[in-house]
C-alpha cells in the first residue's frame, strides 16, 4: 500500500501545475509526450525500488542502509525527511492559495493563514489516520 502512495507523489495537482508551467513553450503534442515519458521513467524507477523492499520484506530505510551503509542510510533518511517536510509545506501553501482564491470567487473571505492551518491539519489527519475506501 505504501508503494502506491510513493507512486502517487508524482501524480498530484502541484505536479500538474509545475508541468503546465514547464510546457508553456511547447506544443501540446510535445508536452504530452514529455509528460508521458517522464512519468513512465518515474513509475519504472519507483516500481523497481518498491519491488526490492517487497521481495526482501524490508522498509526503504533498511534498503538504503544495505546499499549505502549505515551512515549513508542515515544521510539518505535525513535528505528524504527534510524533502518530505518541504514538500508538505509546499503542498499546504498551494492548497491554501487555491482555497482562498476559490472561496473569494464564491463570496467567502478567508485569510491565507486560516486556509494554511486548516489545510495542514486536514492533511495531517489524513496522514495519521489514513484513508479508508
Amino acid at each position: 500500500m505504501i508503494s502506491l502512495i510513493w507512486l502517487a507523489i508524482g501524480i498530484d495537482i502541484s505536479g500538474l501545475f509545475l508541468g503546465a508551467i514547464l510546457s508553456e513553450g511547447m506544443a501540446i503534442h510535445d508536452a504530452l509526450i514529455a509528460t508521458f515519458v517522464g512519468s513512465s521513467i518515474l513509475a519504472v524507477l519507483a516500481m523497481l525500488c518498491a519491488n526490492i523492499g517487497f521481495q526482501a520484506g524490508v522498509s526503504t530505510p533498511l534498503v538504503s542502509t544495505a546499499v549505502f551503509g549505515r551512515n549513508g542510510g542515515k544521510i539518505l533518511g535525513l535528505i528524504t525527511g527534510v524533502s518530505l517536510v518541504g514538500w508538505f509545506a509546499f503542498q499546504t501553501d498551494f492548497f491554501a492559495l487555491i482555497l482562498v482564491e476559490a472561496l473569494g470567487k464564491s463570496g467567502f473571505e478567508v485569510s491565507h493563514f486560516t486556509a494554511l492551518v486548516g489545510g495542514g491539519l486536514l492533511m495531517m489527519v489524513t496522514a495519521i489516520y489514513g484513508v479508508r475506501a
